[in-house]
């Protein structure tokens, strides 16, 4: 019997800092909705990096100072609010773990693009956040 793949994401709160979240078992959906406090939607951002948001944060969160900038500089909305959860996704839409170098990407675009120094340090810290081997 497979054990269910260990999913990880990237959280960024209002506050710009930064962790990891895991979902153990396969339940992702509810790594995601902790992470964001709530029901969830995706913004698909290049690279294959998804931003899950929470559905109901512009009535209930603060802005995200640093997940706005981000969307704006890459042509989405600019306003972001509450924390956010960045994964990746499969073809078939199944989330998954970012890879080493969507992380590194994703550090870049906080150092470089948002000028958020002290974000891309601890997303580049995280590791990578990538399931490991032997864990299916």
């Amino acid at each position: 019997m497979a054990t269910a793949a260990v999913v990880s994401g990237v959280r960024i709160d209002t506050e710009g800092a930064v962790s990891r979240v895991t979902a153990n078992g396969g339940d992702t959906l509810s790594m995601l909705q902790a992470g964001v406090g709530g029901y969830v939607d995706v913004v698909r951002l290049p690279a294959g990096i998804d931003m899950w948001v929470g559905d109901e944060a512009a009535y209930t969160q603060p802005v995200n100072a640093w997940a706005s900038v981000l969307n704006d500089l890459l042509d989405g909305q600019p306003v972001i609010w509450g924390p956010v959860v960045f994964a990746s996704s499969t073809a078939d839409g199944e989330t998954v773990s970012l890879s080493g170098e969507q992380v590194a990407r994703l550090a870049a675009w906080f150092a470089h693009e948002v000028e958020a120094p002290d974000v891309a340090a601890a997303i580049a810290d995280l590791g990578g956040v990538e399931t490991p081997a032997g864990v299916q």
